[in-house]
């Protein structure tokens, strides 16, 4: 055996090359043991959703306030003195 020979047996022994589908199954078992969390990697859509509703969340209290603020031009009519 010459000194290449040598390097790939150690190397292959340290590194055995798995077969996809034990490597995915390795990799759902992985991710089972992990915590079930918004903005983990395997949740994309969950923390899509979160972020929709937080946005959808200010967008309502963005109109609100508008709507509440008795300077905004449904309330006042500017040919009619100054809003109070």
């Amino acid at each position: 055996m010459n000194c290449a020979d040598k390097l790939f047996v150690s190397s292959s022994a340290a590194n055995p090359v798995i077969g996809e589908k034990f490597a995915k199954q390795l990799l759902r078992s992985k991710r089972q043991d992990r915590p079930v969390k918004a903005g983990h990697p395997d949740e994309p859509m969950r923390e899509h959703l979160l972020r929709m509703q937080a946005l959808d969340q200010r967008a309502q209290e963005t109109n609100m306030e508008y709507w509440l603020n008795p300077h905004c031009p449904p309330r006042c009519d500017r040919n009619y003195g100054h809003p109070v």
